[in-house]
């Protein structure tokens, strides 16, 4: 390992003029040379900095009304700002001197392509790292003034580390990161488990089917990577590196566990993948309701809902719910050993038990499931009450008991929008929701009290939590 440089302060980059002591020639002397070299950076040594600064979380905002671009801050786990800057490996000429990029300062910052550094902590002691928009030129001299000037903010990486640092993999801007779920909305979680959502009545008698859920869960213990041709590359934990799943791509994943991806609708079906044989179940896959207007009375079997379940001797499982002839008959039917095994209601496990009862407590206490989360892993609860458009109360329970009392905090503006976890806190976002106009608050909760986070005159557009090292 190099040695490592002492660095501090954040840095949002883009077309920035640093200020220096000018050079001794003038304009006068146009036309003159031109002096460019390109900028590098020592990554190994940043990282290491970065995961050493004791940084809790970052946020990226907007310092003012009449800045389009966005900043970054860092923020140690007792909200005092962390002060990290990133070097670069330029030497200066002409009197010019090349600065570390703070990404909290204006000059550093570009309002095209923001620029952004993390080091996000991923399951099972992994990382992944962050470099966005970090200018790769600075120039010393131009037309014969001194110009002391980053530029052409185009270089970006993602890549994910192990806990000693070594680098695992590369994701390419045509891959994403598909996280383990803790948090999902309860309107999306109802009409995947609770089949009085999943239905509607029309004026006229008929039942029709509502759309299905577009929510993406990841039940698994570790992240995915998935292309946007559809393409899966997963951990192979034995052999500590990620590999590619055949026969992934031209489908659309949503539901992800340990032994299987299950995708979204395409052409009637929904496809499942056997990720511990690495192949696709093709005659295993359900079969979907595309005509919304199919009357479910009349319809002798029709999917009502699919998704992911827990069965008590085979894990996390797909399953498939099924209608006949609507309300007269139900089944849920599990995917186990290579067969769907069908059983007679859904609740017919205690997983799902847990999940309906919690979703209906939730649900029952909330101004309506839109405003409210839930997390699968426990059970417990966020949820918006006496809400308005000028703000409401939250009530949250960390897990579901329904013989407890939910903890209560009250008076957070405007509508609740997302609910986060940061290295085992929770965030409340909020927002005004009026297009256009959007504004976003985020309040660390702290027992039944409430902090908000960041300074006067910034508008927080969004909050990730940041690794670092233990001390």
């Amino acid at each position: 390992m190099k040695n490592i440089k002492k660095y501090i302060l954040p840095t949002v980059i883009s077309t920035v003029l640093i200020g220096c002591g000018g050079g001794d020639e003038s304009p006068s002397s146009f036309p003159s040379s031109f002096d460019e070299q390109k900028v590098t950076y020592d990554f190994e040594n940043i990282v290491e900095a970065f995961l050493n600064s004791n940084i809790d979380y970052v946020v990226q905002y907007k310092p003012s009304d009449d800045y389009s671009g966005e900043l970054v801050k860092y923020y140690d786990k007792d909200g005092n700002i962390v002060d990290f800057k990133i070097p670069t490996n330029t030497t200066a000429n002409h009197g010019c001197k090349a600065e570390p990029l703070s990404l909290d300062n204006r000059k550093f910052s570009s309002t095209i392509n923001n620029t952004y550094f993390n080091v996000k902590p991923l399951s099972n002691n992994q990382r992944l790292v962050i470099v966005s928009s970090f200018p790769t030129v600075f120039t010393n001299k131009f037309l014969g003034d001194t110009s002391c000037r980053y530029g052409d903010f185009n270089f970006n990486k993602k890549y994910i580390i192990s806990k000693s640092n070594e680098k695992l993999i590369d994701i390419s801007s045509d891959e994403k990161i598909v996280n383990t779920t803790n948090l999902s909305n309860v309107s999306e979680l109802t009409r995947i488990y609770d089949k009085k959502h999943q239905t509607t009545t029309t004026s006229d008698g008929r039942v029709l089917l509502k759309p299905y859920s577009n929510t993406t869960i990841n039940l698994s213990d570790h992240e995915f990577i998935i292309n946007k041709n559809g393409e899966v590359k997963t951990f192979d934990s034995k052999n500590q590196h990620y590999i590619t799943l055949p026969n992934t791509k031209g489908t659309e994943w949503q539901f992800f566990t340990d032994r299987y991806l299950v995708s979204k609708p395409y052409g009637g079906k929904v496809f499942i993948y056997d990720i511990i044989n690495k192949q696709r179940m093709s005659n295993l896959s359900i079969d979907i309701l595309q005509n919304r207007d199919t009357n479910l009375l009349n319809s002798d079997q029709v999917t009502i809902s699919y998704g992911i379940t827990m069965s008590m001797e085979n894990g996390i499982v797909p399953f498939k719910y099924t209608s006949h002839n609507s309300d007269t008959e139900h089944f849920v039917s599990r995917l186990i050993n290579g067969r769907w095994i069908r059983s007679s209601e859904i609740s017919s496990d205690l997983y799902s038990i847990l999940i309906k009862k919690a979703l209906q407590n939730v649900t029952s206490i909330a101004s309506d499931s839109d405003n409210a989360y839930m997390d699968l892993n426990n059970n417990g609860y966020f949820a918006a009450t006496k809400a308005t458009s000028r703000g409401f109360d939250l009530a949250f329970d960390n897990k579901y008991d329904p013989s407890s009392h939910p903890k209560e905090i009250t008076d957070f503006p405007n509508y609740l929008e997302n609910v986060h976890y940061i290295n085992g806190r929770t965030v409340i976002e909020t927002s005004t929701k009026v297009y256009g106009y959007e504004k976003r608050a985020f309040y660390l909760i702290d027992g039944t009290n409430k902090n908000i986070i960041g300074s006067p005159g910034e508008e927080l557009t969004t909050i990730t939590a940041s690794a670092h090292n233990m001390p």
